[in-house]
């Protein structure tokens, strides 16, 4: 029994060294709908711990087909506090529907 309690401490210790503390800025942006318009938005990347991890980046949601990255994946080292990236929206002529429509922007932590 207890080693068991054992594996699960080391396991447990294991997975919070894994963890990466990842800012992202803004948290929140509107774009209202313009027609085949295209706009290029700003996103900052915050590594507040100093920790060498990769960023991968990628859209999800209802939007997400009309969503490109510059940098899809950006490598910070522990020198590195933040990194701008942007993004770019090319709505499409019509969308099927009216109303609010989401797309999240994803910046998923993955070891380097």
């Amino acid at each position: 029994m207890s080693s068991k309690i054992i594996l699960w401490l080391v396991a447990a210790i294991l997975i919070v060294n894994m963890v990466y503390a990842l800012g992202i800025a803004p948290g929140h942006v509107d774009v209202n709908f313009a027609a085949s318009s295209e706009q290029k938005i700003m996103l900052k990347l915050l590594n507040q711990e100093r920790q060498e991890f990769q960023v991968v980046l990628y859209a999800d949601g209802e939007l997400a087909q009309y969503v490109s990255f510059d940098e899809p994946m950006v490598t910070f080292t522990s020198q590195d506090t933040e990194k701008t990236v942007y993004y770019t929206l090319k709505l499409p002529a019509v969308l099927d529907k009216q109303g609010l429509h989401t797309t999240n922007i994803v910046a998923r932590a993955i070891p380097a």
